[in-house]
Parts: C-alpha cells; structure tokens; sequence
C-alpha cells in the first residue's frame, strides 16, 4: 500500500509521486549488454564549450574602448626639484657644455663660409675688367653664377649667426637654475654628514 500524503523530506527532495508523465518518459538504463556480450553506455551529449557562455554584456560597452588617440592621456611622474639635483652630472648639464659645443661648430661653418665668400669676391673682382665682346655671353653667365653663390653664401652666414645667438640665450638662466641645482642638492649632503656625526 502506497502513502498518498508526503512528508517534509520529500517535499524538501523534491519527490514527487509517481504519475502519467513519469510513465511516459522512462529514463534509458545505466547499462546495457547484448547477446554478444557488447556493453552499452548511454552518453549525455555535452554542450559544446564556448567563452560566450559565461560572458556578460557590460552596460558600459564602450567605458574600455577610445575612438581618437587624444582620448588616451598618458599620466606623467613629475620629478622634484631635489630629485633632479641630485642626478649624477647634472651641474655639467646646466653648464651647457653641448650647447657650447653646437656653437663652437656653428662658429666653424660660419667662418668657412666666410672664406667662400672672399674667395668668390676676389674671382669676381678678377673677371670684371677682363670683358671682351666675342665672350661677353660666356663671363656674364660666369658673373651671374659667382654672384648667386655669394648671396647663398651671405644667407648661410646670417642664419648660422642667428642660430647660434638663440642657442646662446638658453644660457642666460644658467646662474639661476646653478644656484637652484646647489641648494637642493646639498640637502641630501648635509643630511648623510648628519648620520655620520651622529654614528
């Protein structure tokens, strides 16, 4: 005789009692062996695996994502003051020693331009009185061309003049950013003088 009421640990399991539909869909046995001795294992098929599965749709698609590249600003360390005065060779660097040295090369250049230019002078000074009819086409194609290197010759030497005066005005700040560089990086001289006074 079967009980008809449940108890709570059925309901709790989740029994439920035997009806017309548990008739109908009977579950296929574990095991099956035939007349030839072959044994049957039935197999669930497994759900293909994908990473879509467990993957969500954020509401902010497009939080991560940048359309133009100023989107992307880049956070900078900023150093300090002390920290740049205590870099190793930093006193050479504020000294300018390669800026003095573009000069030095920039004074060469200018110089042979310079050289040029006489030179061109004196050619020119020497062609002058030596005009002839028959080949007057000839030396004045000659004139023409000596007097174009001379005026490239005069530019070069007035932009190589200017260049080097800019660069020499970096160097006008070159007592203040000294005495700056000296007082913060002696903080960290006086401090270690401190510790070995103190040991």
């Amino acid at each position: 005789m079967v009980e008809t009421n449940s108890t709570d640990e059925d309901r709790a399991m989740g029994h439920r009692p035997l009806g017309s539909r548990a008739k109908r869909r009977e579950s296929p046995p574990r095991e099956y062996v035939d007349e030839e001795g072959v044994r049957y294992v039935p197999v669930r098929p497994r759900p293909p695996v994908t990473l879509l599965r467990h993957y969500r749709n954020p509401w902010k698609a497009a939080y991560h994502h940048f359309k133009r590249y100023s989107d992307i600003r880049i956070k900078e360390e900023k150093e300090s003051l002390q920290d740049v005065a205590n870099r190793r060779g930093v006193a050479c660097r504020a000294q300018g020693w390669k800026m003095h040295l573009c000069v030095a090369q920039l004074m060469q250049l200018s110089n042979l331009e310079r050289d040029v230019y006489i030179r061109l002078t004196s050619l020119q000074e020497a062609l002058i009185p030596k005009k002839r009819a028959g080949v007057d086409d000839e030396l004045h194609r000659i004139n023409e061309l000596i007097q174009g290197n001379m005026q490239r010759c005069k530019l070069v030497m007035d932009q190589v003049t200017e260049a080097r005066d800019t660069m020499l005005k970096v160097l006008d700040h070159k007592d203040k950013v000294l005495k700056l560089l000296n007082q913060n990086g002696a903080v960290k001289k006086s401090n270690k003088l401190k510790r070995k006074d103190r040991a």
